[in-house]
C-alpha cells in the first residue's frame, strides 16, 4: 500500500513546489561572482523538478480517482460511521453506527456458501 501514501505526498507537495518562493539563497561562502550561476544553476533544477512532478501526477491521477470512487463506492454514505479510534497498537477501527444484518450461513443469498 506504498504508492497510493506516494501518490498523496506527491499531490500535497506539487502545489507547495509550483508556489515557490524563487531560487534558494546562495551560500554565503561561495564567491559572489559565482553566485548568478549558482542561481541559474538552482532555477533549472527547480523547473526540472517541477515539470517531472507535474508529469508524474498527470500518470498517477487517473488512478488516484479510481482508488477514490472505489472507495466510495465501497463505503457509501459517510454518516453512517462514527469517528475513527486509533487502538494503542495503532491498529484504526471506523465503525457503523447501524450495524449490518448478518447473512445466515444456510441462505441461498449468502455467496461464500456453495
Amino acid at each position: 500500500m506504498k504508492p497510493p501514501v506516494l501518490v498523496l505526498c506527491l499531490a500535497l507537495a506539487s502545489p507547495a513546489l509550483a508556489e515557490g518562493d524563487g531560487p534558494p539563497p546562495a551560500p554565503p561562502s561561495s564567491p559572489p561572482a559565482a553566485s548568478g550561476d549558482m542561481s541559474k544553476g538552482f532555477d533549472l533544477m527547480q523547473q526540472g523538478t517541477r515539470l517531472m512532478l507535474r508529469g508524474m501526477l498527470a500518470q498517477m491521477q487517473p488512478k488516484m480517482r479510481q482508488m477514490l470512487d472505489s472507495l466510495g463506492t465501497l463505503m457509501g454514505d459517510l454518516n453512517a460511521y462514527e469517528a475513527p479510534v486509533v487502538l494503542p497498537n495503532g491498529d484504526i477501527l471506523i465503525r457503523r453506527k447501524v450495524p449490518l444484518v448478518p447473512i445466515p450461513p444456510g441462505d441461498p443469498g449468502n455467496e461464500t456458501a456453495l
